[in-house]
């Protein structure tokens, strides 16, 4: 889902596995490092056959809670469920309170 935070910026560092990044497709590997300033459209999406590690870091710090507030918890060997209306329902709403502008999917 393509967006923009009000984050002053967005760093991607990616420990294993292959994402693009952006909307024009830059691929990282592992080791791969990027940076996305603010207000930059952008979006990050797993290209690998397998799962990939990212670490993300947004300057300054906060807009980590919009992930405890739209996501789920990691299950231990277990692959993220597939994007849902229950998932889009819970990131718009805390979209609104972090200041996040998304591109949202159309889920039949």
């Amino acid at each position: 889902m393509p967006g923009t935070e009000a984050a002053d910026g967005v760093e991607l560092s990616l420990c294993g596995g292959e994402v693009l990044h952006g909307t024009e497709t830059l691929r990282l590997t592992a080791g791969g490092f990027a940076f996305v300033p603010r207000g930059t459209l952008h979006r990050f999406a797993n290209v690998a056959d397998t799962p990939s590690r990212v670490l993300i870091g947004f300057t300054p710090g906060g807009f980590e809670q919009f992930f405890f507030e739209a996501g789920l918890p990691v299950v231990e060997g277990e692959l993220a469920p597939p994007l849902g209306p229950e998932e889009i329902e819970r990131s718009r709403a805390a979209a609104a309170r972090h200041g996040m502008d998304v591109q949202w999917p159309q889920i039949g």
